[in-house]
């Protein structure tokens, strides 16, 4: 990646919520505005949020709202420790996330990339997942956590 390839985001923590809602724009949900499903897949796969009953929310022609689609892709999270995605909230738009853990292994922060798909294609996104879990995992060490950031020992 070359500098001013990507944008960087300060996060939130929105203290008190365990449900994720697609429509809920207070809650770190897949339909709130600016909250990209990358960061979404990561709240569910590795934190304690759990999807609310109901439809799942359709941005593009590419936003998984198959519910078995859904768990599908976040064992896959699960399993590679990072969240992807590519034109499913915006057309344009893909993005990489991975989780920082907090000392006792719960979900303290996602850290994530996102740009343009012109710039951010498949290839580059790999390639930034390379340099994203990484920095994710010395994000966690700094917090005290201590081993691989991922759910597979489970």
């Amino acid at each position: 990646m070359q500098r001013g390839d990507c944008r960087a985001h300060r996060l939130g923590v929105e203290p008190g919520s365990r449900a994720l809602d697609a429509g809920d724009r207070r809650e770190f949900a897949g339909g709130a505005e600016h909250r990209g499903r990358e960061r979404v897949q990561i709240g569910l796969a590795f934190g304690d949020a759990e999807l609310r009953a109901g439809r799942l929310a359709r941005f593009t022609d590419r936003t998984v709202t198959d519910r078995a689609r859904l768990e599908a892709e976040l064992a896959d999270v699960r399993r590679q420790g990072y969240g992807r995605a590519e034109g499913e909230r915006e057309p344009d738009l893909n993005a990489i996330a991975a989780p920082v853990f907090g000392p006792g292994g719960e979900l303290a922060a996602i850290a994530g990339v996102q740009g343009p798909a012109s710039r951010f294609d498949s290839r580059a996104m790999t390639a930034a997942v390379g340099d994203l879990q990484p920095i994710s995992l010395a994000m966690s060490h700094a917090l005290g956590f201590g081993p691989e950031p991922t759910k597979e020992s489970e």
